[in-house]
């Protein structure tokens, strides 16, 4: 019945009625990538500002070579200080619509921010084998954007399947699961299936705080006894290293296929969690250094916009001093010899300290002139007023 009354109608005017009625109410990019932190709805703005609880500090790559760029601090979030990008439900798999009218949508989707978030694994140990291959990653994640490990879980599956030979991985990316634009009807000269990530322009990456926080005891609470200890213990040991590297799985995309990307949004609280809680497997500095030196390397000049969360909360708190241009451009280099060009800055100092590292010239290599780096961050989740009652500032 829809097909039938939208095929009735403009394809035109059926794209702008189906954007208006997928698309989210607006609200800030901010507030999206670090719900938890609400920053922009926060019950205690007036004292947290006073307190320089939250630090958004936004560095301008100077527009021209030569000129030097800018930086700016603020310990507030107002109504001017909001990023907004229109955001739409993900509309792959929406139904009843022609193969045209489908494929104009998918465009007007993936010309607005498209979130990705972790889930958070919810499941206890038996003693049957564990599935425990990216447990974070879930199927609307693994089918729309590119991993470097795509074909080693194609090939895996392959050989789960008992085939006795696994071909050669191709280039092509649907082999890889990866979900296809519609083809327009009827089929234009030269037009061949194309991936959605290719077309990607602003991608958020989200890992809500539980996900960060994730502990293996937290999803498997089986007591291992008896017969089941070895077979258990090694599921917990696969599911342990499957968290770990769960975690960091936004470092190893396949960022040399996002061509078209201009916007990227990262929550790295992990970072600074790790460091505070001395858990240096929840998200090391070697982790930030690579997706860093990638994103340098595959999009060199290239980002118009690029927001970090996390690098400097928690116990990384760097204090209420605001940024200056010096200390932003203070480019401190140690040359590695016979090094790739991408990693020949190595920054000096403990990367767990306060002020061990510049991130700003870290990142700053792949925003193109006149791009924005915001770096955002908060000394704690949240500040409640009871804190305040008998006996002080509690972190």
């Amino acid at each position: 019945m829809m097909e039938s009354i939208f095929n009735a109608l403009p394809a035109e005017l059926v794209t702008q009625i189906l954007a208006h009625r997928y698309t989210k109410p607006t609200s800030c990019a901010l507030h999206d990538l670090v719900p938890e932190w609400d920053i922009c709805q926060r019950r205690n703005r007036g004292l947290e500002s006073m307190l320089r609880q939250t630090r958004v500090d936004t560095y301008v790559v100077p527009a021209a070579p030569g000129q030097n760029g800018t930086v700016s601090t603020t310990f507030d979030h107002g109504d001017d200080d909001h990023i907004h990008f229109p955001v739409m439900e993900d509309v792959r798999d929406l139904g009843g619509l022609g193969s045209s009218q489908h494929r104009e949508l998918a465009k007007r989707w993936l010309n607005s921010l498209i979130q990705v978030k972790h889930k958070k694994p919810n499941f206890e140990l038996v003693s049957e084998p564990v599935d425990c291959d990216r447990m974070l990653r879930c199927q609307e994640m693994r089918s729309l954007l590119p991993y470097e490990d795509d074909r080693y879980y194609r090939h895996k599956a392959e050989r789960n399947r008992k085939q006795d030979t696994v071909e050669e991985a191709s280039d092509n990316p649907d082999e890889d699961g990866k979900d296809l634009i519609p083809l327009a009807e009827p089929l234009e000269a030269g037009e061949t299936p194309d991936a959605y990530y290719r077309h990607i322009r602003h991608l958020m990456l989200c890992t809500p705080l539980d996900v960060w926080r994730l502990r293996l005891t937290d999803i498997v609470t089986m007591p291992i006894s008896g017969s089941m200890m070895p077979s258990v213990q090694r599921a917990r040991n696969d599911i342990e290293a499957s968290l770990i590297s769960e975690r960091t799985d936004c470092f190893y995309l396949d960022w040399e296929r996002l061509e078209k990307l201009e916007s990227l949004f990262l929550d790295l609280r992990g970072y600074s969690w790790g460091v505070t809680v001395e858990d240096d497997e929840i998200l090391g500095f070697h982790d930030v250094r690579f997706l860093a030196r990638t994103l340098c390397l595959y999009h060199k000049a290239s980002l118009k916009l690029l927001v970090i969360a996390g690098l400097r909360s928690y116990g990384l708190w760097p204090g209420a001093q605001e940024l200056d241009i010096e200390a932003a451009e203070k480019a401190e280099t140690s040359i590695i010899p016979n090094a790739d060009p991408v990693d020949v800055r190595e920054y000096p100092g403990d990367p767990a300290s306060k002020d061990g590292v510049n991130w700003v010239m870290m990142f700053r290599g792949a925003l193109q002139p006149g791009g924005n780096l915001i770096l955002v961050d908060r000394r704690c989740d949240s500040v409640e007023l009871p804190m305040w009652r008998g006996g002080g500032y509690r972190n």
